[in-house]
């Protein structure tokens, strides 16, 4: 493990996979108290007009070299496999999504969204959208839901133009981790409990951490903390 990630470490692909691998859990942009991709990554590959962390992540999440989602309260998060159960010990709190369901949880719409996702398998978020009925606050339950570890980036697939080439922003394909990686994978999180869960994650997040009096339990457990520029 490298001691500290510094700006411009990551300059490939697979540098970004080696921080992951390192770190554990990567906020993709800038986040108080941490260092994150944004902070990290040389400035040509964030926007420019060579390949970078935009295309880089549905690749890595496809090769099941990290976990992709909304996992910060600010934004999008890379997280190695092998600590993705500690994080749903962290954020499921015990229960399924079917629990959730029962005790008064989730919404309707966050019901549709994952009766889609047990039906039809992985899915392209604006397909989900337009079969459950477009619901207003879809947006906001996709990405709560995301929080909450229950659906994850598959990949990014993109629209082909007419000369069969591909063109805009990928379009996110989310999957469930119970269908990705398996129910064995997932009963994993039942090994940890909330304090071992959170501690497991620290250690391995020590090279991005700015300031050692910086709490960043918040942030892993779902909570929002205030961008700052490092």
């Amino acid at each position: 493990m490298k001691s500290a990630w510094n700006a411009g470490d990551v300059r490939e692909m697979e540098d970004l996979a080696g921080l992951i691998q390192d770190a554990g859990f990567v906020p993709f942009f800038r986040t108080d108290g941490l260092r994150s991709l944004e902070d990290l990554i040389v400035p040509e590959r964030w926007f420019g007009d060579i390949e970078g962390p935009w295309e880089w992540k549905g690749m890595l999440a496809s090769q099941k070299r990290c976990v992709y989602g909304k996992f910060c309260a600010n934004g999008a998060a890379f997280i190695a496999p092998d600590l993705f159960p500690a994080l749903m010990c962290i954020r499921r709190n015990g229960y399924d999504f079917e629990g959730m369901w029962e005790d008064g949880l989730m919404t309707s719409t966050a019901h549709a969204i994952m009766g889609h996702f047990a039906e039809h398998g992985p899915s392209r978020a604006k397909d989900v959208r337009k079969a459950i009925g477009k619901p207003k606050d879809f947006d906001r339950e996709i990405v709560r839901l995301q929080m909450l570890t229950f659906p994850i980036h598959r990949d990014f697939v993109y629209d082909i133009d007419r000369y069969g080439k591909p063109y805009g922003w990928g379009n996110a394909l989310l999957d469930t981790p119970e269908n990705m990686y398996g129910m064995d994978y997932v009963l994993l999180a039942d090994n940890y409990t909330e304090e071992t869960a959170l501690q497991t994650i620290l250690a391995r997040m020590m090279p991005l951490i700015v300031s050692q009096d910086t709490d960043i339990r918040p942030l892993l457990m779902g909570k929002r903390m205030r961008r700052n520029r490092i």
